[in-house]
């Protein structure tokens, strides 16, 4: 709450991550804004891919259908995880954490010794997770290996999602859009939806892409969503 956090893995030592962390009080932060803007600049921010995913389905969060509702968008990019909430178009909370869908690539890659590009195509094609619910999931083979990774992930995502609704009193969160290329692991947001208590959907419902004439296919809007996003900006 009173403070800023980045993460940023910077390099690998001996197979381990090195991981850059830089923790800014908030106060210091916004002052130092002030202190440009008293200098007669504007200060710039930083448009990082979840704020160009939201500028892409600003359509959805400001619409009649999205009123009153508390609206997660959650980017599972390649080394973070970025989760924000919505109300009436308005981005009230957003936090970024340690954790994306190359955490998922290690994992296969090393239990199954394959090379990380062979890695990305099993989590692509291979099932990880059921199309519906089912106590048969926990047994799942292909999922028992990315286990511990999912559920550290869910851990960051509902930790999020339940200290927004501690700090502004709201009752539920109506629903999650997933985005990134995270979101392409086949049924994901059926087990997160589980492990949520809400709806999760992922971002390639809510816009229509073609590519040289062709429609994209769902896994491509879901890469594309924050690049679809930019060029949308003015």
């Amino acid at each position: 709450e009173y403070w800023h956090l980045f993460n940023q893995v910077i390099g690998i030592w001996e197979d381990q991550e090195i991981t850059l962390s830089i923790a800014v009080i908030r106060e210091n932060l916004l002052e130092l804004g002030g202190i440009v803007q008293r200098s007669g600049l504007n200060p710039e921010i930083i448009d990082l891919n979840f704020f160009n995913v939201a500028n892409l389905i600003e359509h959805y969060l400001t619409s009649e259908e999205a009123k009153g509702k508390n609206i997660g968008i959650v980017h599972l990019g390649n080394e973070t995880t970025s989760i924000g909430i919505f109300k009436d178009g308005h981005l009230r909370t957003f936090i970024n954490r340690p954790i994306g869908a190359y955490d998922f690539t290690k994992q296969i890659s090393k239990h199954f010794h394959a090379t990380e590009k062979d890695a990305e195509e099993l989590k692509r094609n291979e099932p990880f997770f059921f199309p519906e619910p089912s106590p048969e999931q926990e047994n799942l083979y292909n999922y028992t290996v990315i286990r511990t990774t999912f559920s550290t992930m869910v851990r960051e995502i509902f930790g999020a999602l339940e200290n927004y609704l501690s700090r502004y009193r709201e009752f539920s969160i109506h629903e999650v859009i997933l985005s990134g290329g995270g979101a392409n692991f086949q049924n994901i947001s059926v087990l997160l939806g589980q492990n949520l208590n809400t709806v999760v959907r992922n971002v390639s419902d809510f816009y229509e892409l073609q590519i040289t004439g062709n429609p994209a296919e769902t896994a491509d809007r879901n890469s594309l969503a924050p690049a679809c996003g930019a060029f949308l900006r003015n």
